[in-house]
């Protein structure tokens, strides 16, 4: 006797089949359904390997899984390690419980990891700062991105934005100090040695001045 597709997926839903077959959905709410006894009669509760699904679940909370993913912001790796269980048992839970991030703007601040878009890059030694609105950000993947920090403070000292062809040098050569005393903006097409030269000697009168100042103190103290 024929049996319709439709008749079956009834017989299925109710767990018995056209010829009085058993089945059991299984227990870690997978959705799988199954015979009940497997060949030698033994009774089933799980699906193949699907027991360990079900021993994850119960270590975690769903609700407060949803509450620190979605308003607290917590990262996938945080959450694994918070509830004790592997980062792909923690998406599988986000996917089942349809709260995954995908498609949603988690870049720059937006991102729970973030620490705030400044880092030093190891081949140069400058340090960058996350500002893709800026004139001068840095193209990445055909997207705008980073910003020399020196630039940005120098701009910031002057207040102007650095002129066309100009470049920012580092007065004592270090790449990573950007303190505004430090940072001299020239024409790059000039280069003048004269003037760098210049503003080196004045940074050396400077800081003569200021041990000068230094040891008269501690004369005074004596």
């Amino acid at each position: 006797m024929a049996i319709s597709s439709g008749e079956l997926m009834l017989n299925t839903r109710s767990m018995v089949d056209f010829w009085g077959k058993e089945f059991i959905t299984c227990g870690c709410g997978c959705g799988k359904v199954f015979p009940k006894y497997d060949a030698k009669g033994r009774l089933r509760t799980y699906w193949r390997g699907h027991q360990w699904i079900a021993i994850t679940n119960a270590k975690i909370d769903f609700g407060e899984l949803r509450r620190l993913y979605l308003h607290e912001g917590w990262s996938q790796e945080k959450l694994a390690h918070h509830f004790g269980v592997s980062r792909g048992a923690i998406r599988k839970r986000i996917i089942s419980l349809g709260i995954h991030k995908t498609g949603v703007d988690f870049k720059g601040e937006k991102n729970p990891a973030w620490k705030g878009g400044r880092h030093k890059l190891n081949r140069s030694g400058y340090i960058v700062v996350y500002k893709p609105d800026h004139p001068r950000a840095m193209i990445n993947k055909g997207k705008p991105c980073f910003v020399y920090e020196h630039i940005l403070v120098w701009e910031e000292t002057h207040g102007q934005p650095l002129p066309d062809g100009w470049v920012v040098h580092h007065i004592n050569g270090k790449r990573d100090d950007n303190r505004p005393e430090n940072l001299l903006g020239l024409p790059k097409k000039s280069h003048n040695y004269a003037l760098r030269l210049q503003a080196q000697q004045k940074r050396i009168r400077q800081l003569e001045a200021e041990v000068r100042g230094l040891k008269g103190q501690q004369v005074m103290t004596l």
